[in-house]
């Protein structure tokens, strides 16, 4: 509670605003970013925005821009990997 009682409602909101966009970015990252190197870098931030929205992506257009261009520069975070389960979950359903 020091701390937020102690720190700049501005700073405060930047920081959350800093933090948030990953976040809501970061499900839609393995398939912006595969589009991204399968177009060789030559793909509106606009087109992805709307094929990611149509995807469920909430987010804001700046944050895709953001991201683009982190992609162009070199610079984006890697993608998390998404936990795949081991063959010892897997049930064969077809078997008698």
């Amino acid at each position: 509670m020091r701390r937020f009682r102690d720190t700049d409602l501005d700073e405060l909101l930047a920081s959350a605003r800093e933090r948030r966009p990953n976040v809501v970015l970061e499900p839609f990252k393995a398939y912006f970013n595969a589009r991204f190197t399968e177009a060789q870098g030559q793909v509106s931030g606009t087109r992805l925005f709307l094929e990611i929205q149509a995807r469920g992506y909430r987010g804001s257009r700046q944050v895709v821009r953001k991201h683009l261009a982190a992609l162009s520069a070199g610079t984006a975070e890697p993608v998390r990997a998404t936990p795949q389960p081991s063959q010892d979950h897997l049930v064969d359903h077809a078997a008698p």
